[in-house]
């Protein structure tokens, strides 16, 4: 898919982190957003921001709690109504759960699927039947290592990524042939604010996951771009940074053993030994 000035595009978990990079890359490309999160204040500002260039498309701000079913349910028309049509779909929002699942509560499960999963669905099922009907579409959906990778006290996390993954898979299957492409990017560490905005067991977890994201994690914007002109390409999944390939790598030459390793080395990850 060629991204170009005139086109919609739909970016969920839009006002921070590597939401908000995509929608900065993909308005610099003269497209027109539909920004979509919980976070109004922030939105407001992302908002502003975007409208202020000179020449910007006249974007929307929608405030969402993907959480919230009627109003998912609700939000393809109401973007389709705003803007007339639709283009691109970004199911960027995500949220994280730490800890060990005996330290978990059932509205932990109910919260990570809704946002990381659900919301995906949802918005796809809702939105497939307008970009159908354009010459070119794509439906882009955020997934991580951890949708190839499993991490002790990271259960939920890897359950909704692992999920994500085959959910795009499938549809891209289903798709074949017809003018909508459905990517999946799998980037590793990303410098974001996700750990500190979502919910962890052990307090203390949080700040040393953020930390680690920070050190090692590649910044936002990098990572927008590489998933930008995994569209352009017409790439079905997207490995990005040195992580994520090396994953890649070990999980095909060890299927098997690779989680007992990872349970081994878990010293290398301060965030999980707390």
């Amino acid at each position: 898919m060629r991204l170009k000035a005139g086109q919609v595009a739909v970016v969920t978990g839009a006002a921070n982190g590597l939401g908000r990079a995509l929608a900065r890359a993909l308005a610099a490309r003269g497209l027109t957003l539909a920004l979509v999160d919980r976070d109004e204040a922030a939105l407001s500002a992302l908002s502003a921001e975007l409208a202020a260039v000179a020449g910007a498309a006249p974007h929307s701000a929608t405030a969402v709690d993907l959480t919230d079913r009627p109003a998912l349910r609700a939000l393809p028309g109401r973007l389709l109504a705003q803007h007339g049509q639709l283009d691109l779909v970004v199911n960027n929002a995500g949220v994280s759960v730490g800890g060990a699942l005996a330290e978990l509560g059932e509205d932990d499960i109910d919260w990570i699927l809704d946002v990381n999963l659900r919301a995906a669905m949802v918005l796809s099922q809702g939105v497939l039947p307008q970009l159908l009907t354009r010459p070119e579409a794509a439906i882009v959906n955020i997934s991580s290592t951890f949708g190839m990778l499993v991490m002790p006290t990271k259960t939920l996390y890897c359950a909704t990524k692992f999920g994500l993954r085959g959910f795009s898979a499938a549809l891209r299957s289903e798709l074949l042939g017809g003018p909508v492409q459905v990517v999946c990017a799998l980037p590793g560490a990303v410098q974001t604010d996700i750990v500190r905005r979502s919910r962890v067991a052990r307090p203390q977890a949080k700040e040393l996951e953020h930390a680690y994201l920070q050190a090692q994690g590649l910044p936002a914007e990098a990572v927008a771009a590489r998933i930008i002109e995994g569209i352009e390409r017409g790439q079905g999944e997207l490995l990005i940074g040195r992580d994520a390939r090396l994953v890649d790598w070990l999980t095909r030459l060890l299927p098997r053993a690779l989680p007992g390793l990872i349970a081994r080395e878990r010293g290398r990850f301060p965030f999980l030994n707390v």
